[in-house]
């Protein structure tokens, strides 16, 4: 870990490693129950920033406010290397709520894109760019700029290859996992099992705790 900014990853994922239906209805939006989500909503409560990929941001449009909104408004966070963030999505439209918004793009990115990052700016978001890393990581840079931000802890909500990243590179403190007990089978996707299945090393939890909210196990461990 860097010893500075402390790193929570969250997902909730079926029985068979799925994140999210494959059709999606107002009845299928979630893979967890709601008792599992209002959990998830006390951890937002409790960082100081929330990070998801772009990729979160285009599938499921979402908020990333804590629910219900009294008290603390963590920075929301985007990863968008190549700044593809709609200008008309709830991130940026809520941003008058007092929740902050940082997309991290590219440097590249942010000079081929002056005017959508005047917008974006204007929308009251914030863009962080990063130097070429060479086809490295850009996350090490991300988390000093966010621990220079005062960010003691990060709570990663980035779909499977955002998490996977995350754990490649070493730099997960601690892991809560939803499981609803559910075999999705071909009614789900977005498989956290692919992008895991590249990581070189074994990631091991301990200090482990298994809690049950409605019919859900979470699994809270430390790395």
């Amino acid at each position: 870990t860097t010893g500075k900014c402390w790193v929570v990853v969250k997902w909730a994922q079926s029985l068979d490693g799925k994140l999210a239906w494959a059709d999606q209805t107002n009845e299928q939006r979630w893979i967890s129950c709601k008792s599992s989500r209002s959990n998830a909503h006390k951890l937002r409560r409790r960082v100081q920033g929330v990070l998801v990929g772009i990729n979160t941001v285009l599938a499921d449009n979402p908020r990333l406010t804590p629910r219900p909104s009294k008290g603390r408004k963590p920075l929301r966070i985007v990863l968008d290397s190549n700044l593809r963030i709609p200008l008309s999505c709830r991130l940026l439209s809520s941003l008058k709520s007092g929740a902050p918004v940082l997309i991290v793009t590219s440097r590249n990115a942010a000079d081929a894109n002056e005017k959508k990052c005047e917008r974006i700016k204007n929308k009251g978001a914030e863009i962080l760019s990063y130097p070429d890393t060479h086809g490295q990581s850009n996350l090490h840079f991300l988390l000093n700029d966010l621990s220079s931000r005062g960010i003691g802890q990060l709570l990663v909500e980035g779909g499977p290859s955002v998490i996977s990243s995350f754990l490649r590179e070493h730099l997960v403190d601690e892991a809560k996992i939803y499981i609803a007990p559910k075999i999705m089978g071909s009614q789900g996707s977005v498989s956290i099992a692919e992008p895991m299945a590249k990581l070189t090393s074994v990631v091991g939890l301990h200090d482990v705790q298994a809690k049950r909210f409605g019919e859900d196990i979470c699994l809270t461990g430390l790395l």
